[in-house]
């Protein structure tokens, strides 16, 4: 879905690229952090009485789902 225009998006980017290096990296590492959270706020939310150790492996199932076969989701997933 893109829903920003084109002159919002390069007035987004040109703020982005001004920054420091260091603080460019922190920003994507908050982002990332952000993104685990809302998906865990969804699995616990569909589910709220999982436990820890199915939590992280729900987490794990929709961040790599596109990532891995079946067969090596169910491999890695036994080894939590």
């Amino acid at each position: 879905m893109q829903d920003t225009s084109e002159e919002i998006m390069m007035l987004q980017h040109n703020i982005f690229i001004v920054k420091p290096i260091s603080e460019r990296f922190l920003l994507g590492m908050q982002m990332i952090e952000d993104g685990i959270k809302l998906c865990e706020a969804g699995v616990k939310n569909a589910q709220p009485d999982i436990s820890e150790i199915e939590l992280q492996k729900e987490i794990f199932k929709r961040f790599y789902r596109n990532d891995f076969s079946e067969k090596e989701i169910t491999t890695i997933l036994e080894r939590f």
